[in-house]
Parts: C-alpha cells; structure tokens; sequence
C-alpha cells in the first residue's frame, strides 16, 4: 500500500489518443498537504491584512483625538493664561483705586492706603502649553481636568474681584469730593529721571533724599493739575525756580517746581486736567524737566502711588 500508485486517464472526445500519467501515494499526500500549508498561509495573511487595516484605522483615530485634546490643551491654556493676566490687571487696579481715597472704611472691609501695587499671590498663572507632542492622551485629558480646575478657580477670582470693584465704585459714589481731590493724573508725560527716594545728588555727588518725581520732557509743554484744588503759592525758589503749589484739601498737597511760567495765580480754583503751567529749567536744574511732589498730611509721600492715568 505504501507504494501503491494511481492512473489517471485522459481521452480527448474529438481524438483517439489518451493521455495517462502515473502517481503515487506520495505524492497525492504531499499535494494535498502543499495546498493546505497555502490555504492556511493565505488565510494567515488575510487575518493579518485585517489586523494591520484596524490598527492603522484605530492609529488614525487615535492620532485625530490627540491633536483635537492637543489643540484644545492649547485653547484652553490660552484663555487660562488670558483670564489670568486680566485678573492681574483686576486686582493692580482695584488696589490703586483702594489708594485713591487714603481713608479706611471698617464697616465695608475697604482698606484704603498705603499698599503694595501688584501683590497679587492668591492669583493662579498658567503658561501657555506650547509642545504637546510628548505627550500621551491620558496625560493631555489629565492636563485638560486641571485647566478647567484653574478656570473655575479663576471664575470665582473674577466674581469675587468683582464684587470687590462694585463695593469699591459704590464706596466711591458716596466720597466724590475725595476723588476729586486726589492727585491720580500725570501732570505730564515724559521720561522719569529720578525717583522718589535716596538718590545721588547731580550737583554735589551726595546721597540725598529725593521728596518727588523728575519727569524730563520738552521746554514748554503744558503741566495739568492732577486733580481739583486751589492754587495757594507762585513764586521763585532758589531751588526749585518758579514752583507753583495746588492744596485739594483733605490734607492733600502737590507742588511743581522748574516751570517757565504760571497759566494760574494764587487764589484760583483748578480742576483735574487745567493747565496751571509750563515745563522749564528755571532754578537749580540740569535740563527742561518738572520736579513733581505730593504732601500729605506734611509728609512727602511717592506720587506714584496716586497716579492711575
């Protein structure tokens, strides 16, 4: 049987020949296991065509989603950095408006005063996100929960900067004449060349205290008056040269020192935003400058402290 061997006939019907061919046992197994390693070879790459066209689909799925989460981490990021600095903005703000009235009122919380401009610690800063693509998804969808923690945090810091601005602006309504007379103006525009504070003399080379601001600009150009008062001194000072002097009341004083000349005179009543003189270099001076102070109570306080525009 193992070497037992079968014929096959073939007879043409239009011929008289006949083909015959001879095999064996064999051969018959070997051919049918061939087909059957090539059945399963073809199937074999028919299952794995199908696997490799789902992970290439699932891949291109995958790679959509992550630069959807990569885009919003990014739109997210920006307007959380947005808000953030606003709320910056918010809070400088509200504290130089707080400045402004130099009063404290206890039954509103409003303390007004002296402050530190810009504190604003309780703030949350996000910076913008600007490579994601080391990033996997699980990290980005965990980066996205935090964003929106941080944007409902700052909702709730807006809401309550807010509420802080309406009290402010409702404490305000009731103190105009406060407002009025509080010197929040520039009384002109120009380059700061001194600070108030300790600095070295530019005559003798000495640290003396500086009681304003030097603002350094054109020969001429007009000095404002940062806020309503009465003119109460025009005169020449060794010093200061032609300094002219504005009380606003509530304890409040501004003097302007090197003009070229006085647009008022003693006694006049001035609004916030009149012209009351002119930038000069008249007294001890080193260039076309206005040597700006403001007093309150008697004491020289920083000007910058009340200026918000």
């Amino acid at each position: 049987m193992k070497n037992s061997r079968f014929t096959i006939f073939l007879i043409p019907s239009n011929s008289p020949k006949r083909y015959e061919f001879t095999i064996t046992r064999k051969t018959i197994i070997t051919a049918l296991v061939a087909f059957c390693v090539v059945i399963s070879i073809f199937f074999v790459i028919v299952i794995h065509y199908a696997f490799m066209r789902d992970m290439a689909w699932e891949n291109l799925e995958l790679k959509k989603e992550n630069q959807i989460l990569s885009q919003s981490l990014r739109d997210i990021s920006s307007e959380t950095k947005k808000l953030t600095d606003a709320l910056n903005r918010i809070e400088v703000f509200k504290n130089k408006i707080k400045l402004l009235a130099n009063i404290n009122d206890t039954e509103r919380n409003l303390s007004i005063g002296p402050v530190e401009m810009g504190k604003t610690d309780n703030l949350v800063n996000v910076k913008s996100l600007e490579d994601l693509s080391y990033l996997n998804n699980s990290t980005k969808i965990m980066r996205l929960s935090i964003l929106n923690s941080r944007i409902q945090l700052l909702s709730s810091e807006f809401d309550s900067a807010q509420k802080d601005l309406e009290e402010v602006s409702r404490f305000f309504e009731e103190r105009k004449e406060i407002l009025r007379s509080t010197p929040a103006k520039w009384p002109c525009y120009g380059w700061i060349t001194s600070e108030f504070g300790f600095r070295y003399d530019p005559f003798t080379g000495e640290k003396t205290f500086h009681k304003g601001l030097d603002i350094a600009t054109s020969m001429n150009t007009p000095v404002l008056a940062p806020a309503d008062g009465i003119v109460v001194s025009t005169g020449f000072h060794s010093g200061l040269g032609n300094e002219l002097v504005i009380d606003h009341g509530l304890g409040i004083v501004t003097s302007y020192g090197h003009l070229s000349e006085f647009k008022v005179k003693i006694g006049d009543r001035v609004s916030r935003g009149q012209v009351i003189g002119s930038v000069g270099n008249s007294g001890r001076s080193t260039g076309p400058h206005l040597h700006y102070e403001v007093i309150v109570n008697g004491i020289n306080v920083n000007p910058r402290k009340y200026i918000i525009e």
